[in-house]
């Protein structure tokens, strides 16, 4: 596999609202304030400074069209001998 400077992330949209999920801060604040310079100078489109926020979902829930999106450790299942 080659190595690529390119963030890693997963984009889930519907109309004109969307999360951004990656797997560190640093990537996460990076994506953000690249998103954010690109929606203000290209599109013209201003942030909402209330809704627009990293957010640690192992830590803290976050709402997205009326859902609250949590992430929850794997449970490990046990084997059953049978």
């Amino acid at each position: 596999m080659k190595k690529t400077k390119l963030k890693p992330m997963y984009i889930v949209r519907y109309a004109d609202d969307f999360k951004i999920f990656t797997t560190t801060r640093s990537n996460a604040e990076k994506i953000f304030k690249a998103v954010q310079m690109w929606l203000e100078e290209r599109l013209k489109l201003p942030i909402s400074k209330e809704k627009s926020k990293v957010t640690n979902l192992k830590k803290r829930k976050s709402e997205f069209l009326g859902f609250a999106l949590k992430a929850k450790a794997e449970r490990k299942q046990v084997q059953q001998n049978t």
